[in-house]
């Protein structure tokens, strides 16, 4: 493996590109990914991986943005591949991970028949391998100092992760359906009961509990502005 600055990895969600990536880069102690994907990209991360010169075996940090589907959904299997690897997730979606279950069921009332061709399996995860964190933390991973940002809006268990001049900002960031446009910022939710099965917030259509249907884990210059979470 050889060193290199952060890459986007394009994980050619469903055989389209620009749909979800995410993003490696070199700590100088192995691999750092933030996100993971859905189990059903496994083979579009391996081949991202590879085009990098490295292997499951150089992944040593996982940093999870959130827990949906689109964003974690394959991190109990890239534990299984990548055995010296560590995730770092906020605390408040770490036992959805150790034990997905409930949040699989409910992402099932929504996506129904289609979870498996959409998402795959999502494995539970060795608890030992996890660190919970509360956001305001900074982790030291090789030569790179990562500072957790708790980022509440799109989910309440969101976290950002500043790297130097980076900010990778996870679904807080805004979002963009066509590239020939700029990307919209989130807007505030309105207050409002949602229940899953029920079509969303206008505000937040394409945005639900189980899956980001269309997330921009985007990595951004920090410039000091800030968007409003949805």
């Amino acid at each position: 493996m050889q060193n290199f600055e952060p890459q986007t990895i394009d994980l050619n969600f469903q055989d389209t590109p620009g749909v979800i990536a995410l993003y490696a880069w070199d700590t100088g102690d192995g691999l750092a990914l933030v996100d993971t994907g859905p189990s059903t990209t496994l083979g579009a991360l391996e081949a991202g991986l590879d085009r990098l010169g490295a292997g499951w075996d150089d992944v040593r940090h996982l940093l999870l943005t959130h827990i949906h589907f689109d964003h974690a959904g394959a991190a109990g299997q890239l534990l299984e591949l990548s055995p010296r690897a560590r995730l770092y997730v906020h605390e408040r979606g770490a036992r959805h991970l150790v034990d997905p279950q409930r949040l699989y069921a409910s992402a099932a009332q929504i996506y129904g028949d289609r979870m498996e061709a959409l998402w795959g399996e999502m494995r539970p995860l060795d608890a030992g391998r996890l660190t919970a964190l509360a956001g305001g933390e900074t982790l030291r991973l090789g030569r790179a100092e990562v500072r957790a940002l708790y980022t509440p809006g799109h989910a309440v268990h969101h976290l950002a992760y500043a790297v130097g001049d980076e900010l990778y900002t996870g679904d807080v960031g805004g979002v963009r359906l066509d590239p020939r446009q700029p990307v919209r910022p989130p807007r505030r939710r309105p207050t409002s009961t949602w229940r899953p099965g029920r079509p969303a917030p206008r505000c937040c259509a394409g945005w639900t509990c189980a899956g980001c249907i269309w997330p921009t884990s985007a990595a951004t210059r920090r410039t000091g502005s800030t968007g409003t979470p949805c």
